[in-house]
């Protein structure tokens, strides 16, 4: 198990917060395989502030879902502070987390995301102002640094915990390397060396195998996956399995994956607006379908769809096509039966 401050995790895997993709639906059913922490995507402090309908809408959340962090980015002080103690007060989540990894080049311009790392003092007056300004833990996701040249994951580390942070994140890559450069894992292990709060590794975990490597070889105390799980839940049970027991579980079959891809959409559906169901859906049928035998076809048709029902009309003629019978896509769809929001 995995504590942070006082909030005692039911497993070692976590699920990164994910722009675009780690929305309810998606962290429900991340939850259901195993995750023992998830995260809303991460949304703008000063959007909370703002009481914009979008940021507001993306850190709702079920009780099902805990327990979850709310990731706020911003290059302000007293405006992240403003908006965790306003996200404690509203909607009370486990944790906040600070958001100082984000590389997209629209929020470092700025100043925030993985710039924000670029200024030590400002680090610690984020830090410190947030985790004065609420009651719940604060944690922090960041890179390891800005370049090749300038690696202060060790330093910052340090810095961050004397704040009074609870337990600190690190993707072993710098801003420049963006995701396709390996992540280095040796500065994570140097990183949780060097400070006593719990650090969460984040990096090429792509099988329970990883998982396993890393905690062994940087004695991190959690794991945060991400891209590995886009289409692929399971892979969250397969390493929480596989670390508490050493048995590796197979992996899903393709009905298996296309029934849950089904049953992704329905409760999109179910969600609200059925347009933006099927804009959201597109991306993560293609995650489902990746790998499947004679994918490409439907994956087009699924793209080039405007509405749920045509999604649902290619998949289960896609599935007819290949001879496989699915069970009905009903484990969770029951979740917004009743129309709670």
């Amino acid at each position: 198990m995995l504590r942070i401050a006082d909030l005692t995790l039911p497993s070692k895997v976590c699920l990164a917060p994910m722009a675009g993709v780690t929305d309810q639906v998606y962290r429900i059913i991340c939850r259901r395989f195993s995750a023992g922490l998830v995260y809303t995507e991460f949304v703008s402090a000063n959007g909370v502030i703002r009481e914009n309908e979008r940021t507001l809408e993306m850190v709702e959340f079920r009780e099902e879902e805990r327990p979850i962090g709310v990731q706020i980015f911003g290059e302000h002080p007293g405006i992240l502070a403003e908006s965790a103690a306003t996200l404690e007060e509203t909607i009370g989540p486990d944790l906040i987390d600070l958001n100082f990894g984000c590389p997209v080049p629209k929020i470092t311009r700025k100043g925030a995301g993985s710039a924000v790392l670029k200024d030590r003092d400002k680090v610690r007056e984020i830090c410190e102002q947030v985790v004065n300004s609420v009651e719940i833990p604060v944690t922090v996701k960041m890179r390891s640094g800005w370049s090749a040249d300038d690696i202060i994951a060790v330093d910052h580390a340090q810095l961050i915990e004397s704040t009074g942070v609870s337990a600190l994140t690190l993707h072993g890559r710098t801003t420049d390397m963006g995701y396709e450069t390996p992540s280095d894992w040796e500065i994570i292990g140097a990183t949780k060396a060097a400070v006593s709060i719990p650090v969460i590794g984040n990096g090429d975990i792509r099988t329970p195998e990883d998982a396993a490597a890393m905690l062994r070889q940087t004695g991190c105390d959690g794991v945060m996956v991400a891209r590995g799980a886009l289409g692929n839940p399971w892979l969250l049970h397969r390493i929480h399995h596989y670390l508490e027991t050493g048995e590796l579980l197979r992996k899903p079959t393709y009905e298996e994956r296309l029934e849950l891809c089904l049953e992704h959409l329905q409760l999109m559906e179910q969600k609200g607006d059925p347009s933006l169901a099927a804009n959201l859906m597109k991306k993560h049928i293609g995650w489902y379908l990746k790998g499947l035998p004679h994918a490409t076809v439907i994956r087009e048709a699924i793209y080039t769809s405007n509405s749920v029902e045509d999604m649902r009309g290619h998949l289960y003629g896609y599935t007819s096509r290949q001879g496989w019978e699915l069970n009905t896509p009903s484990r969770t769809a029951l979740l917004f039966s009743s129309g709670e929001r």
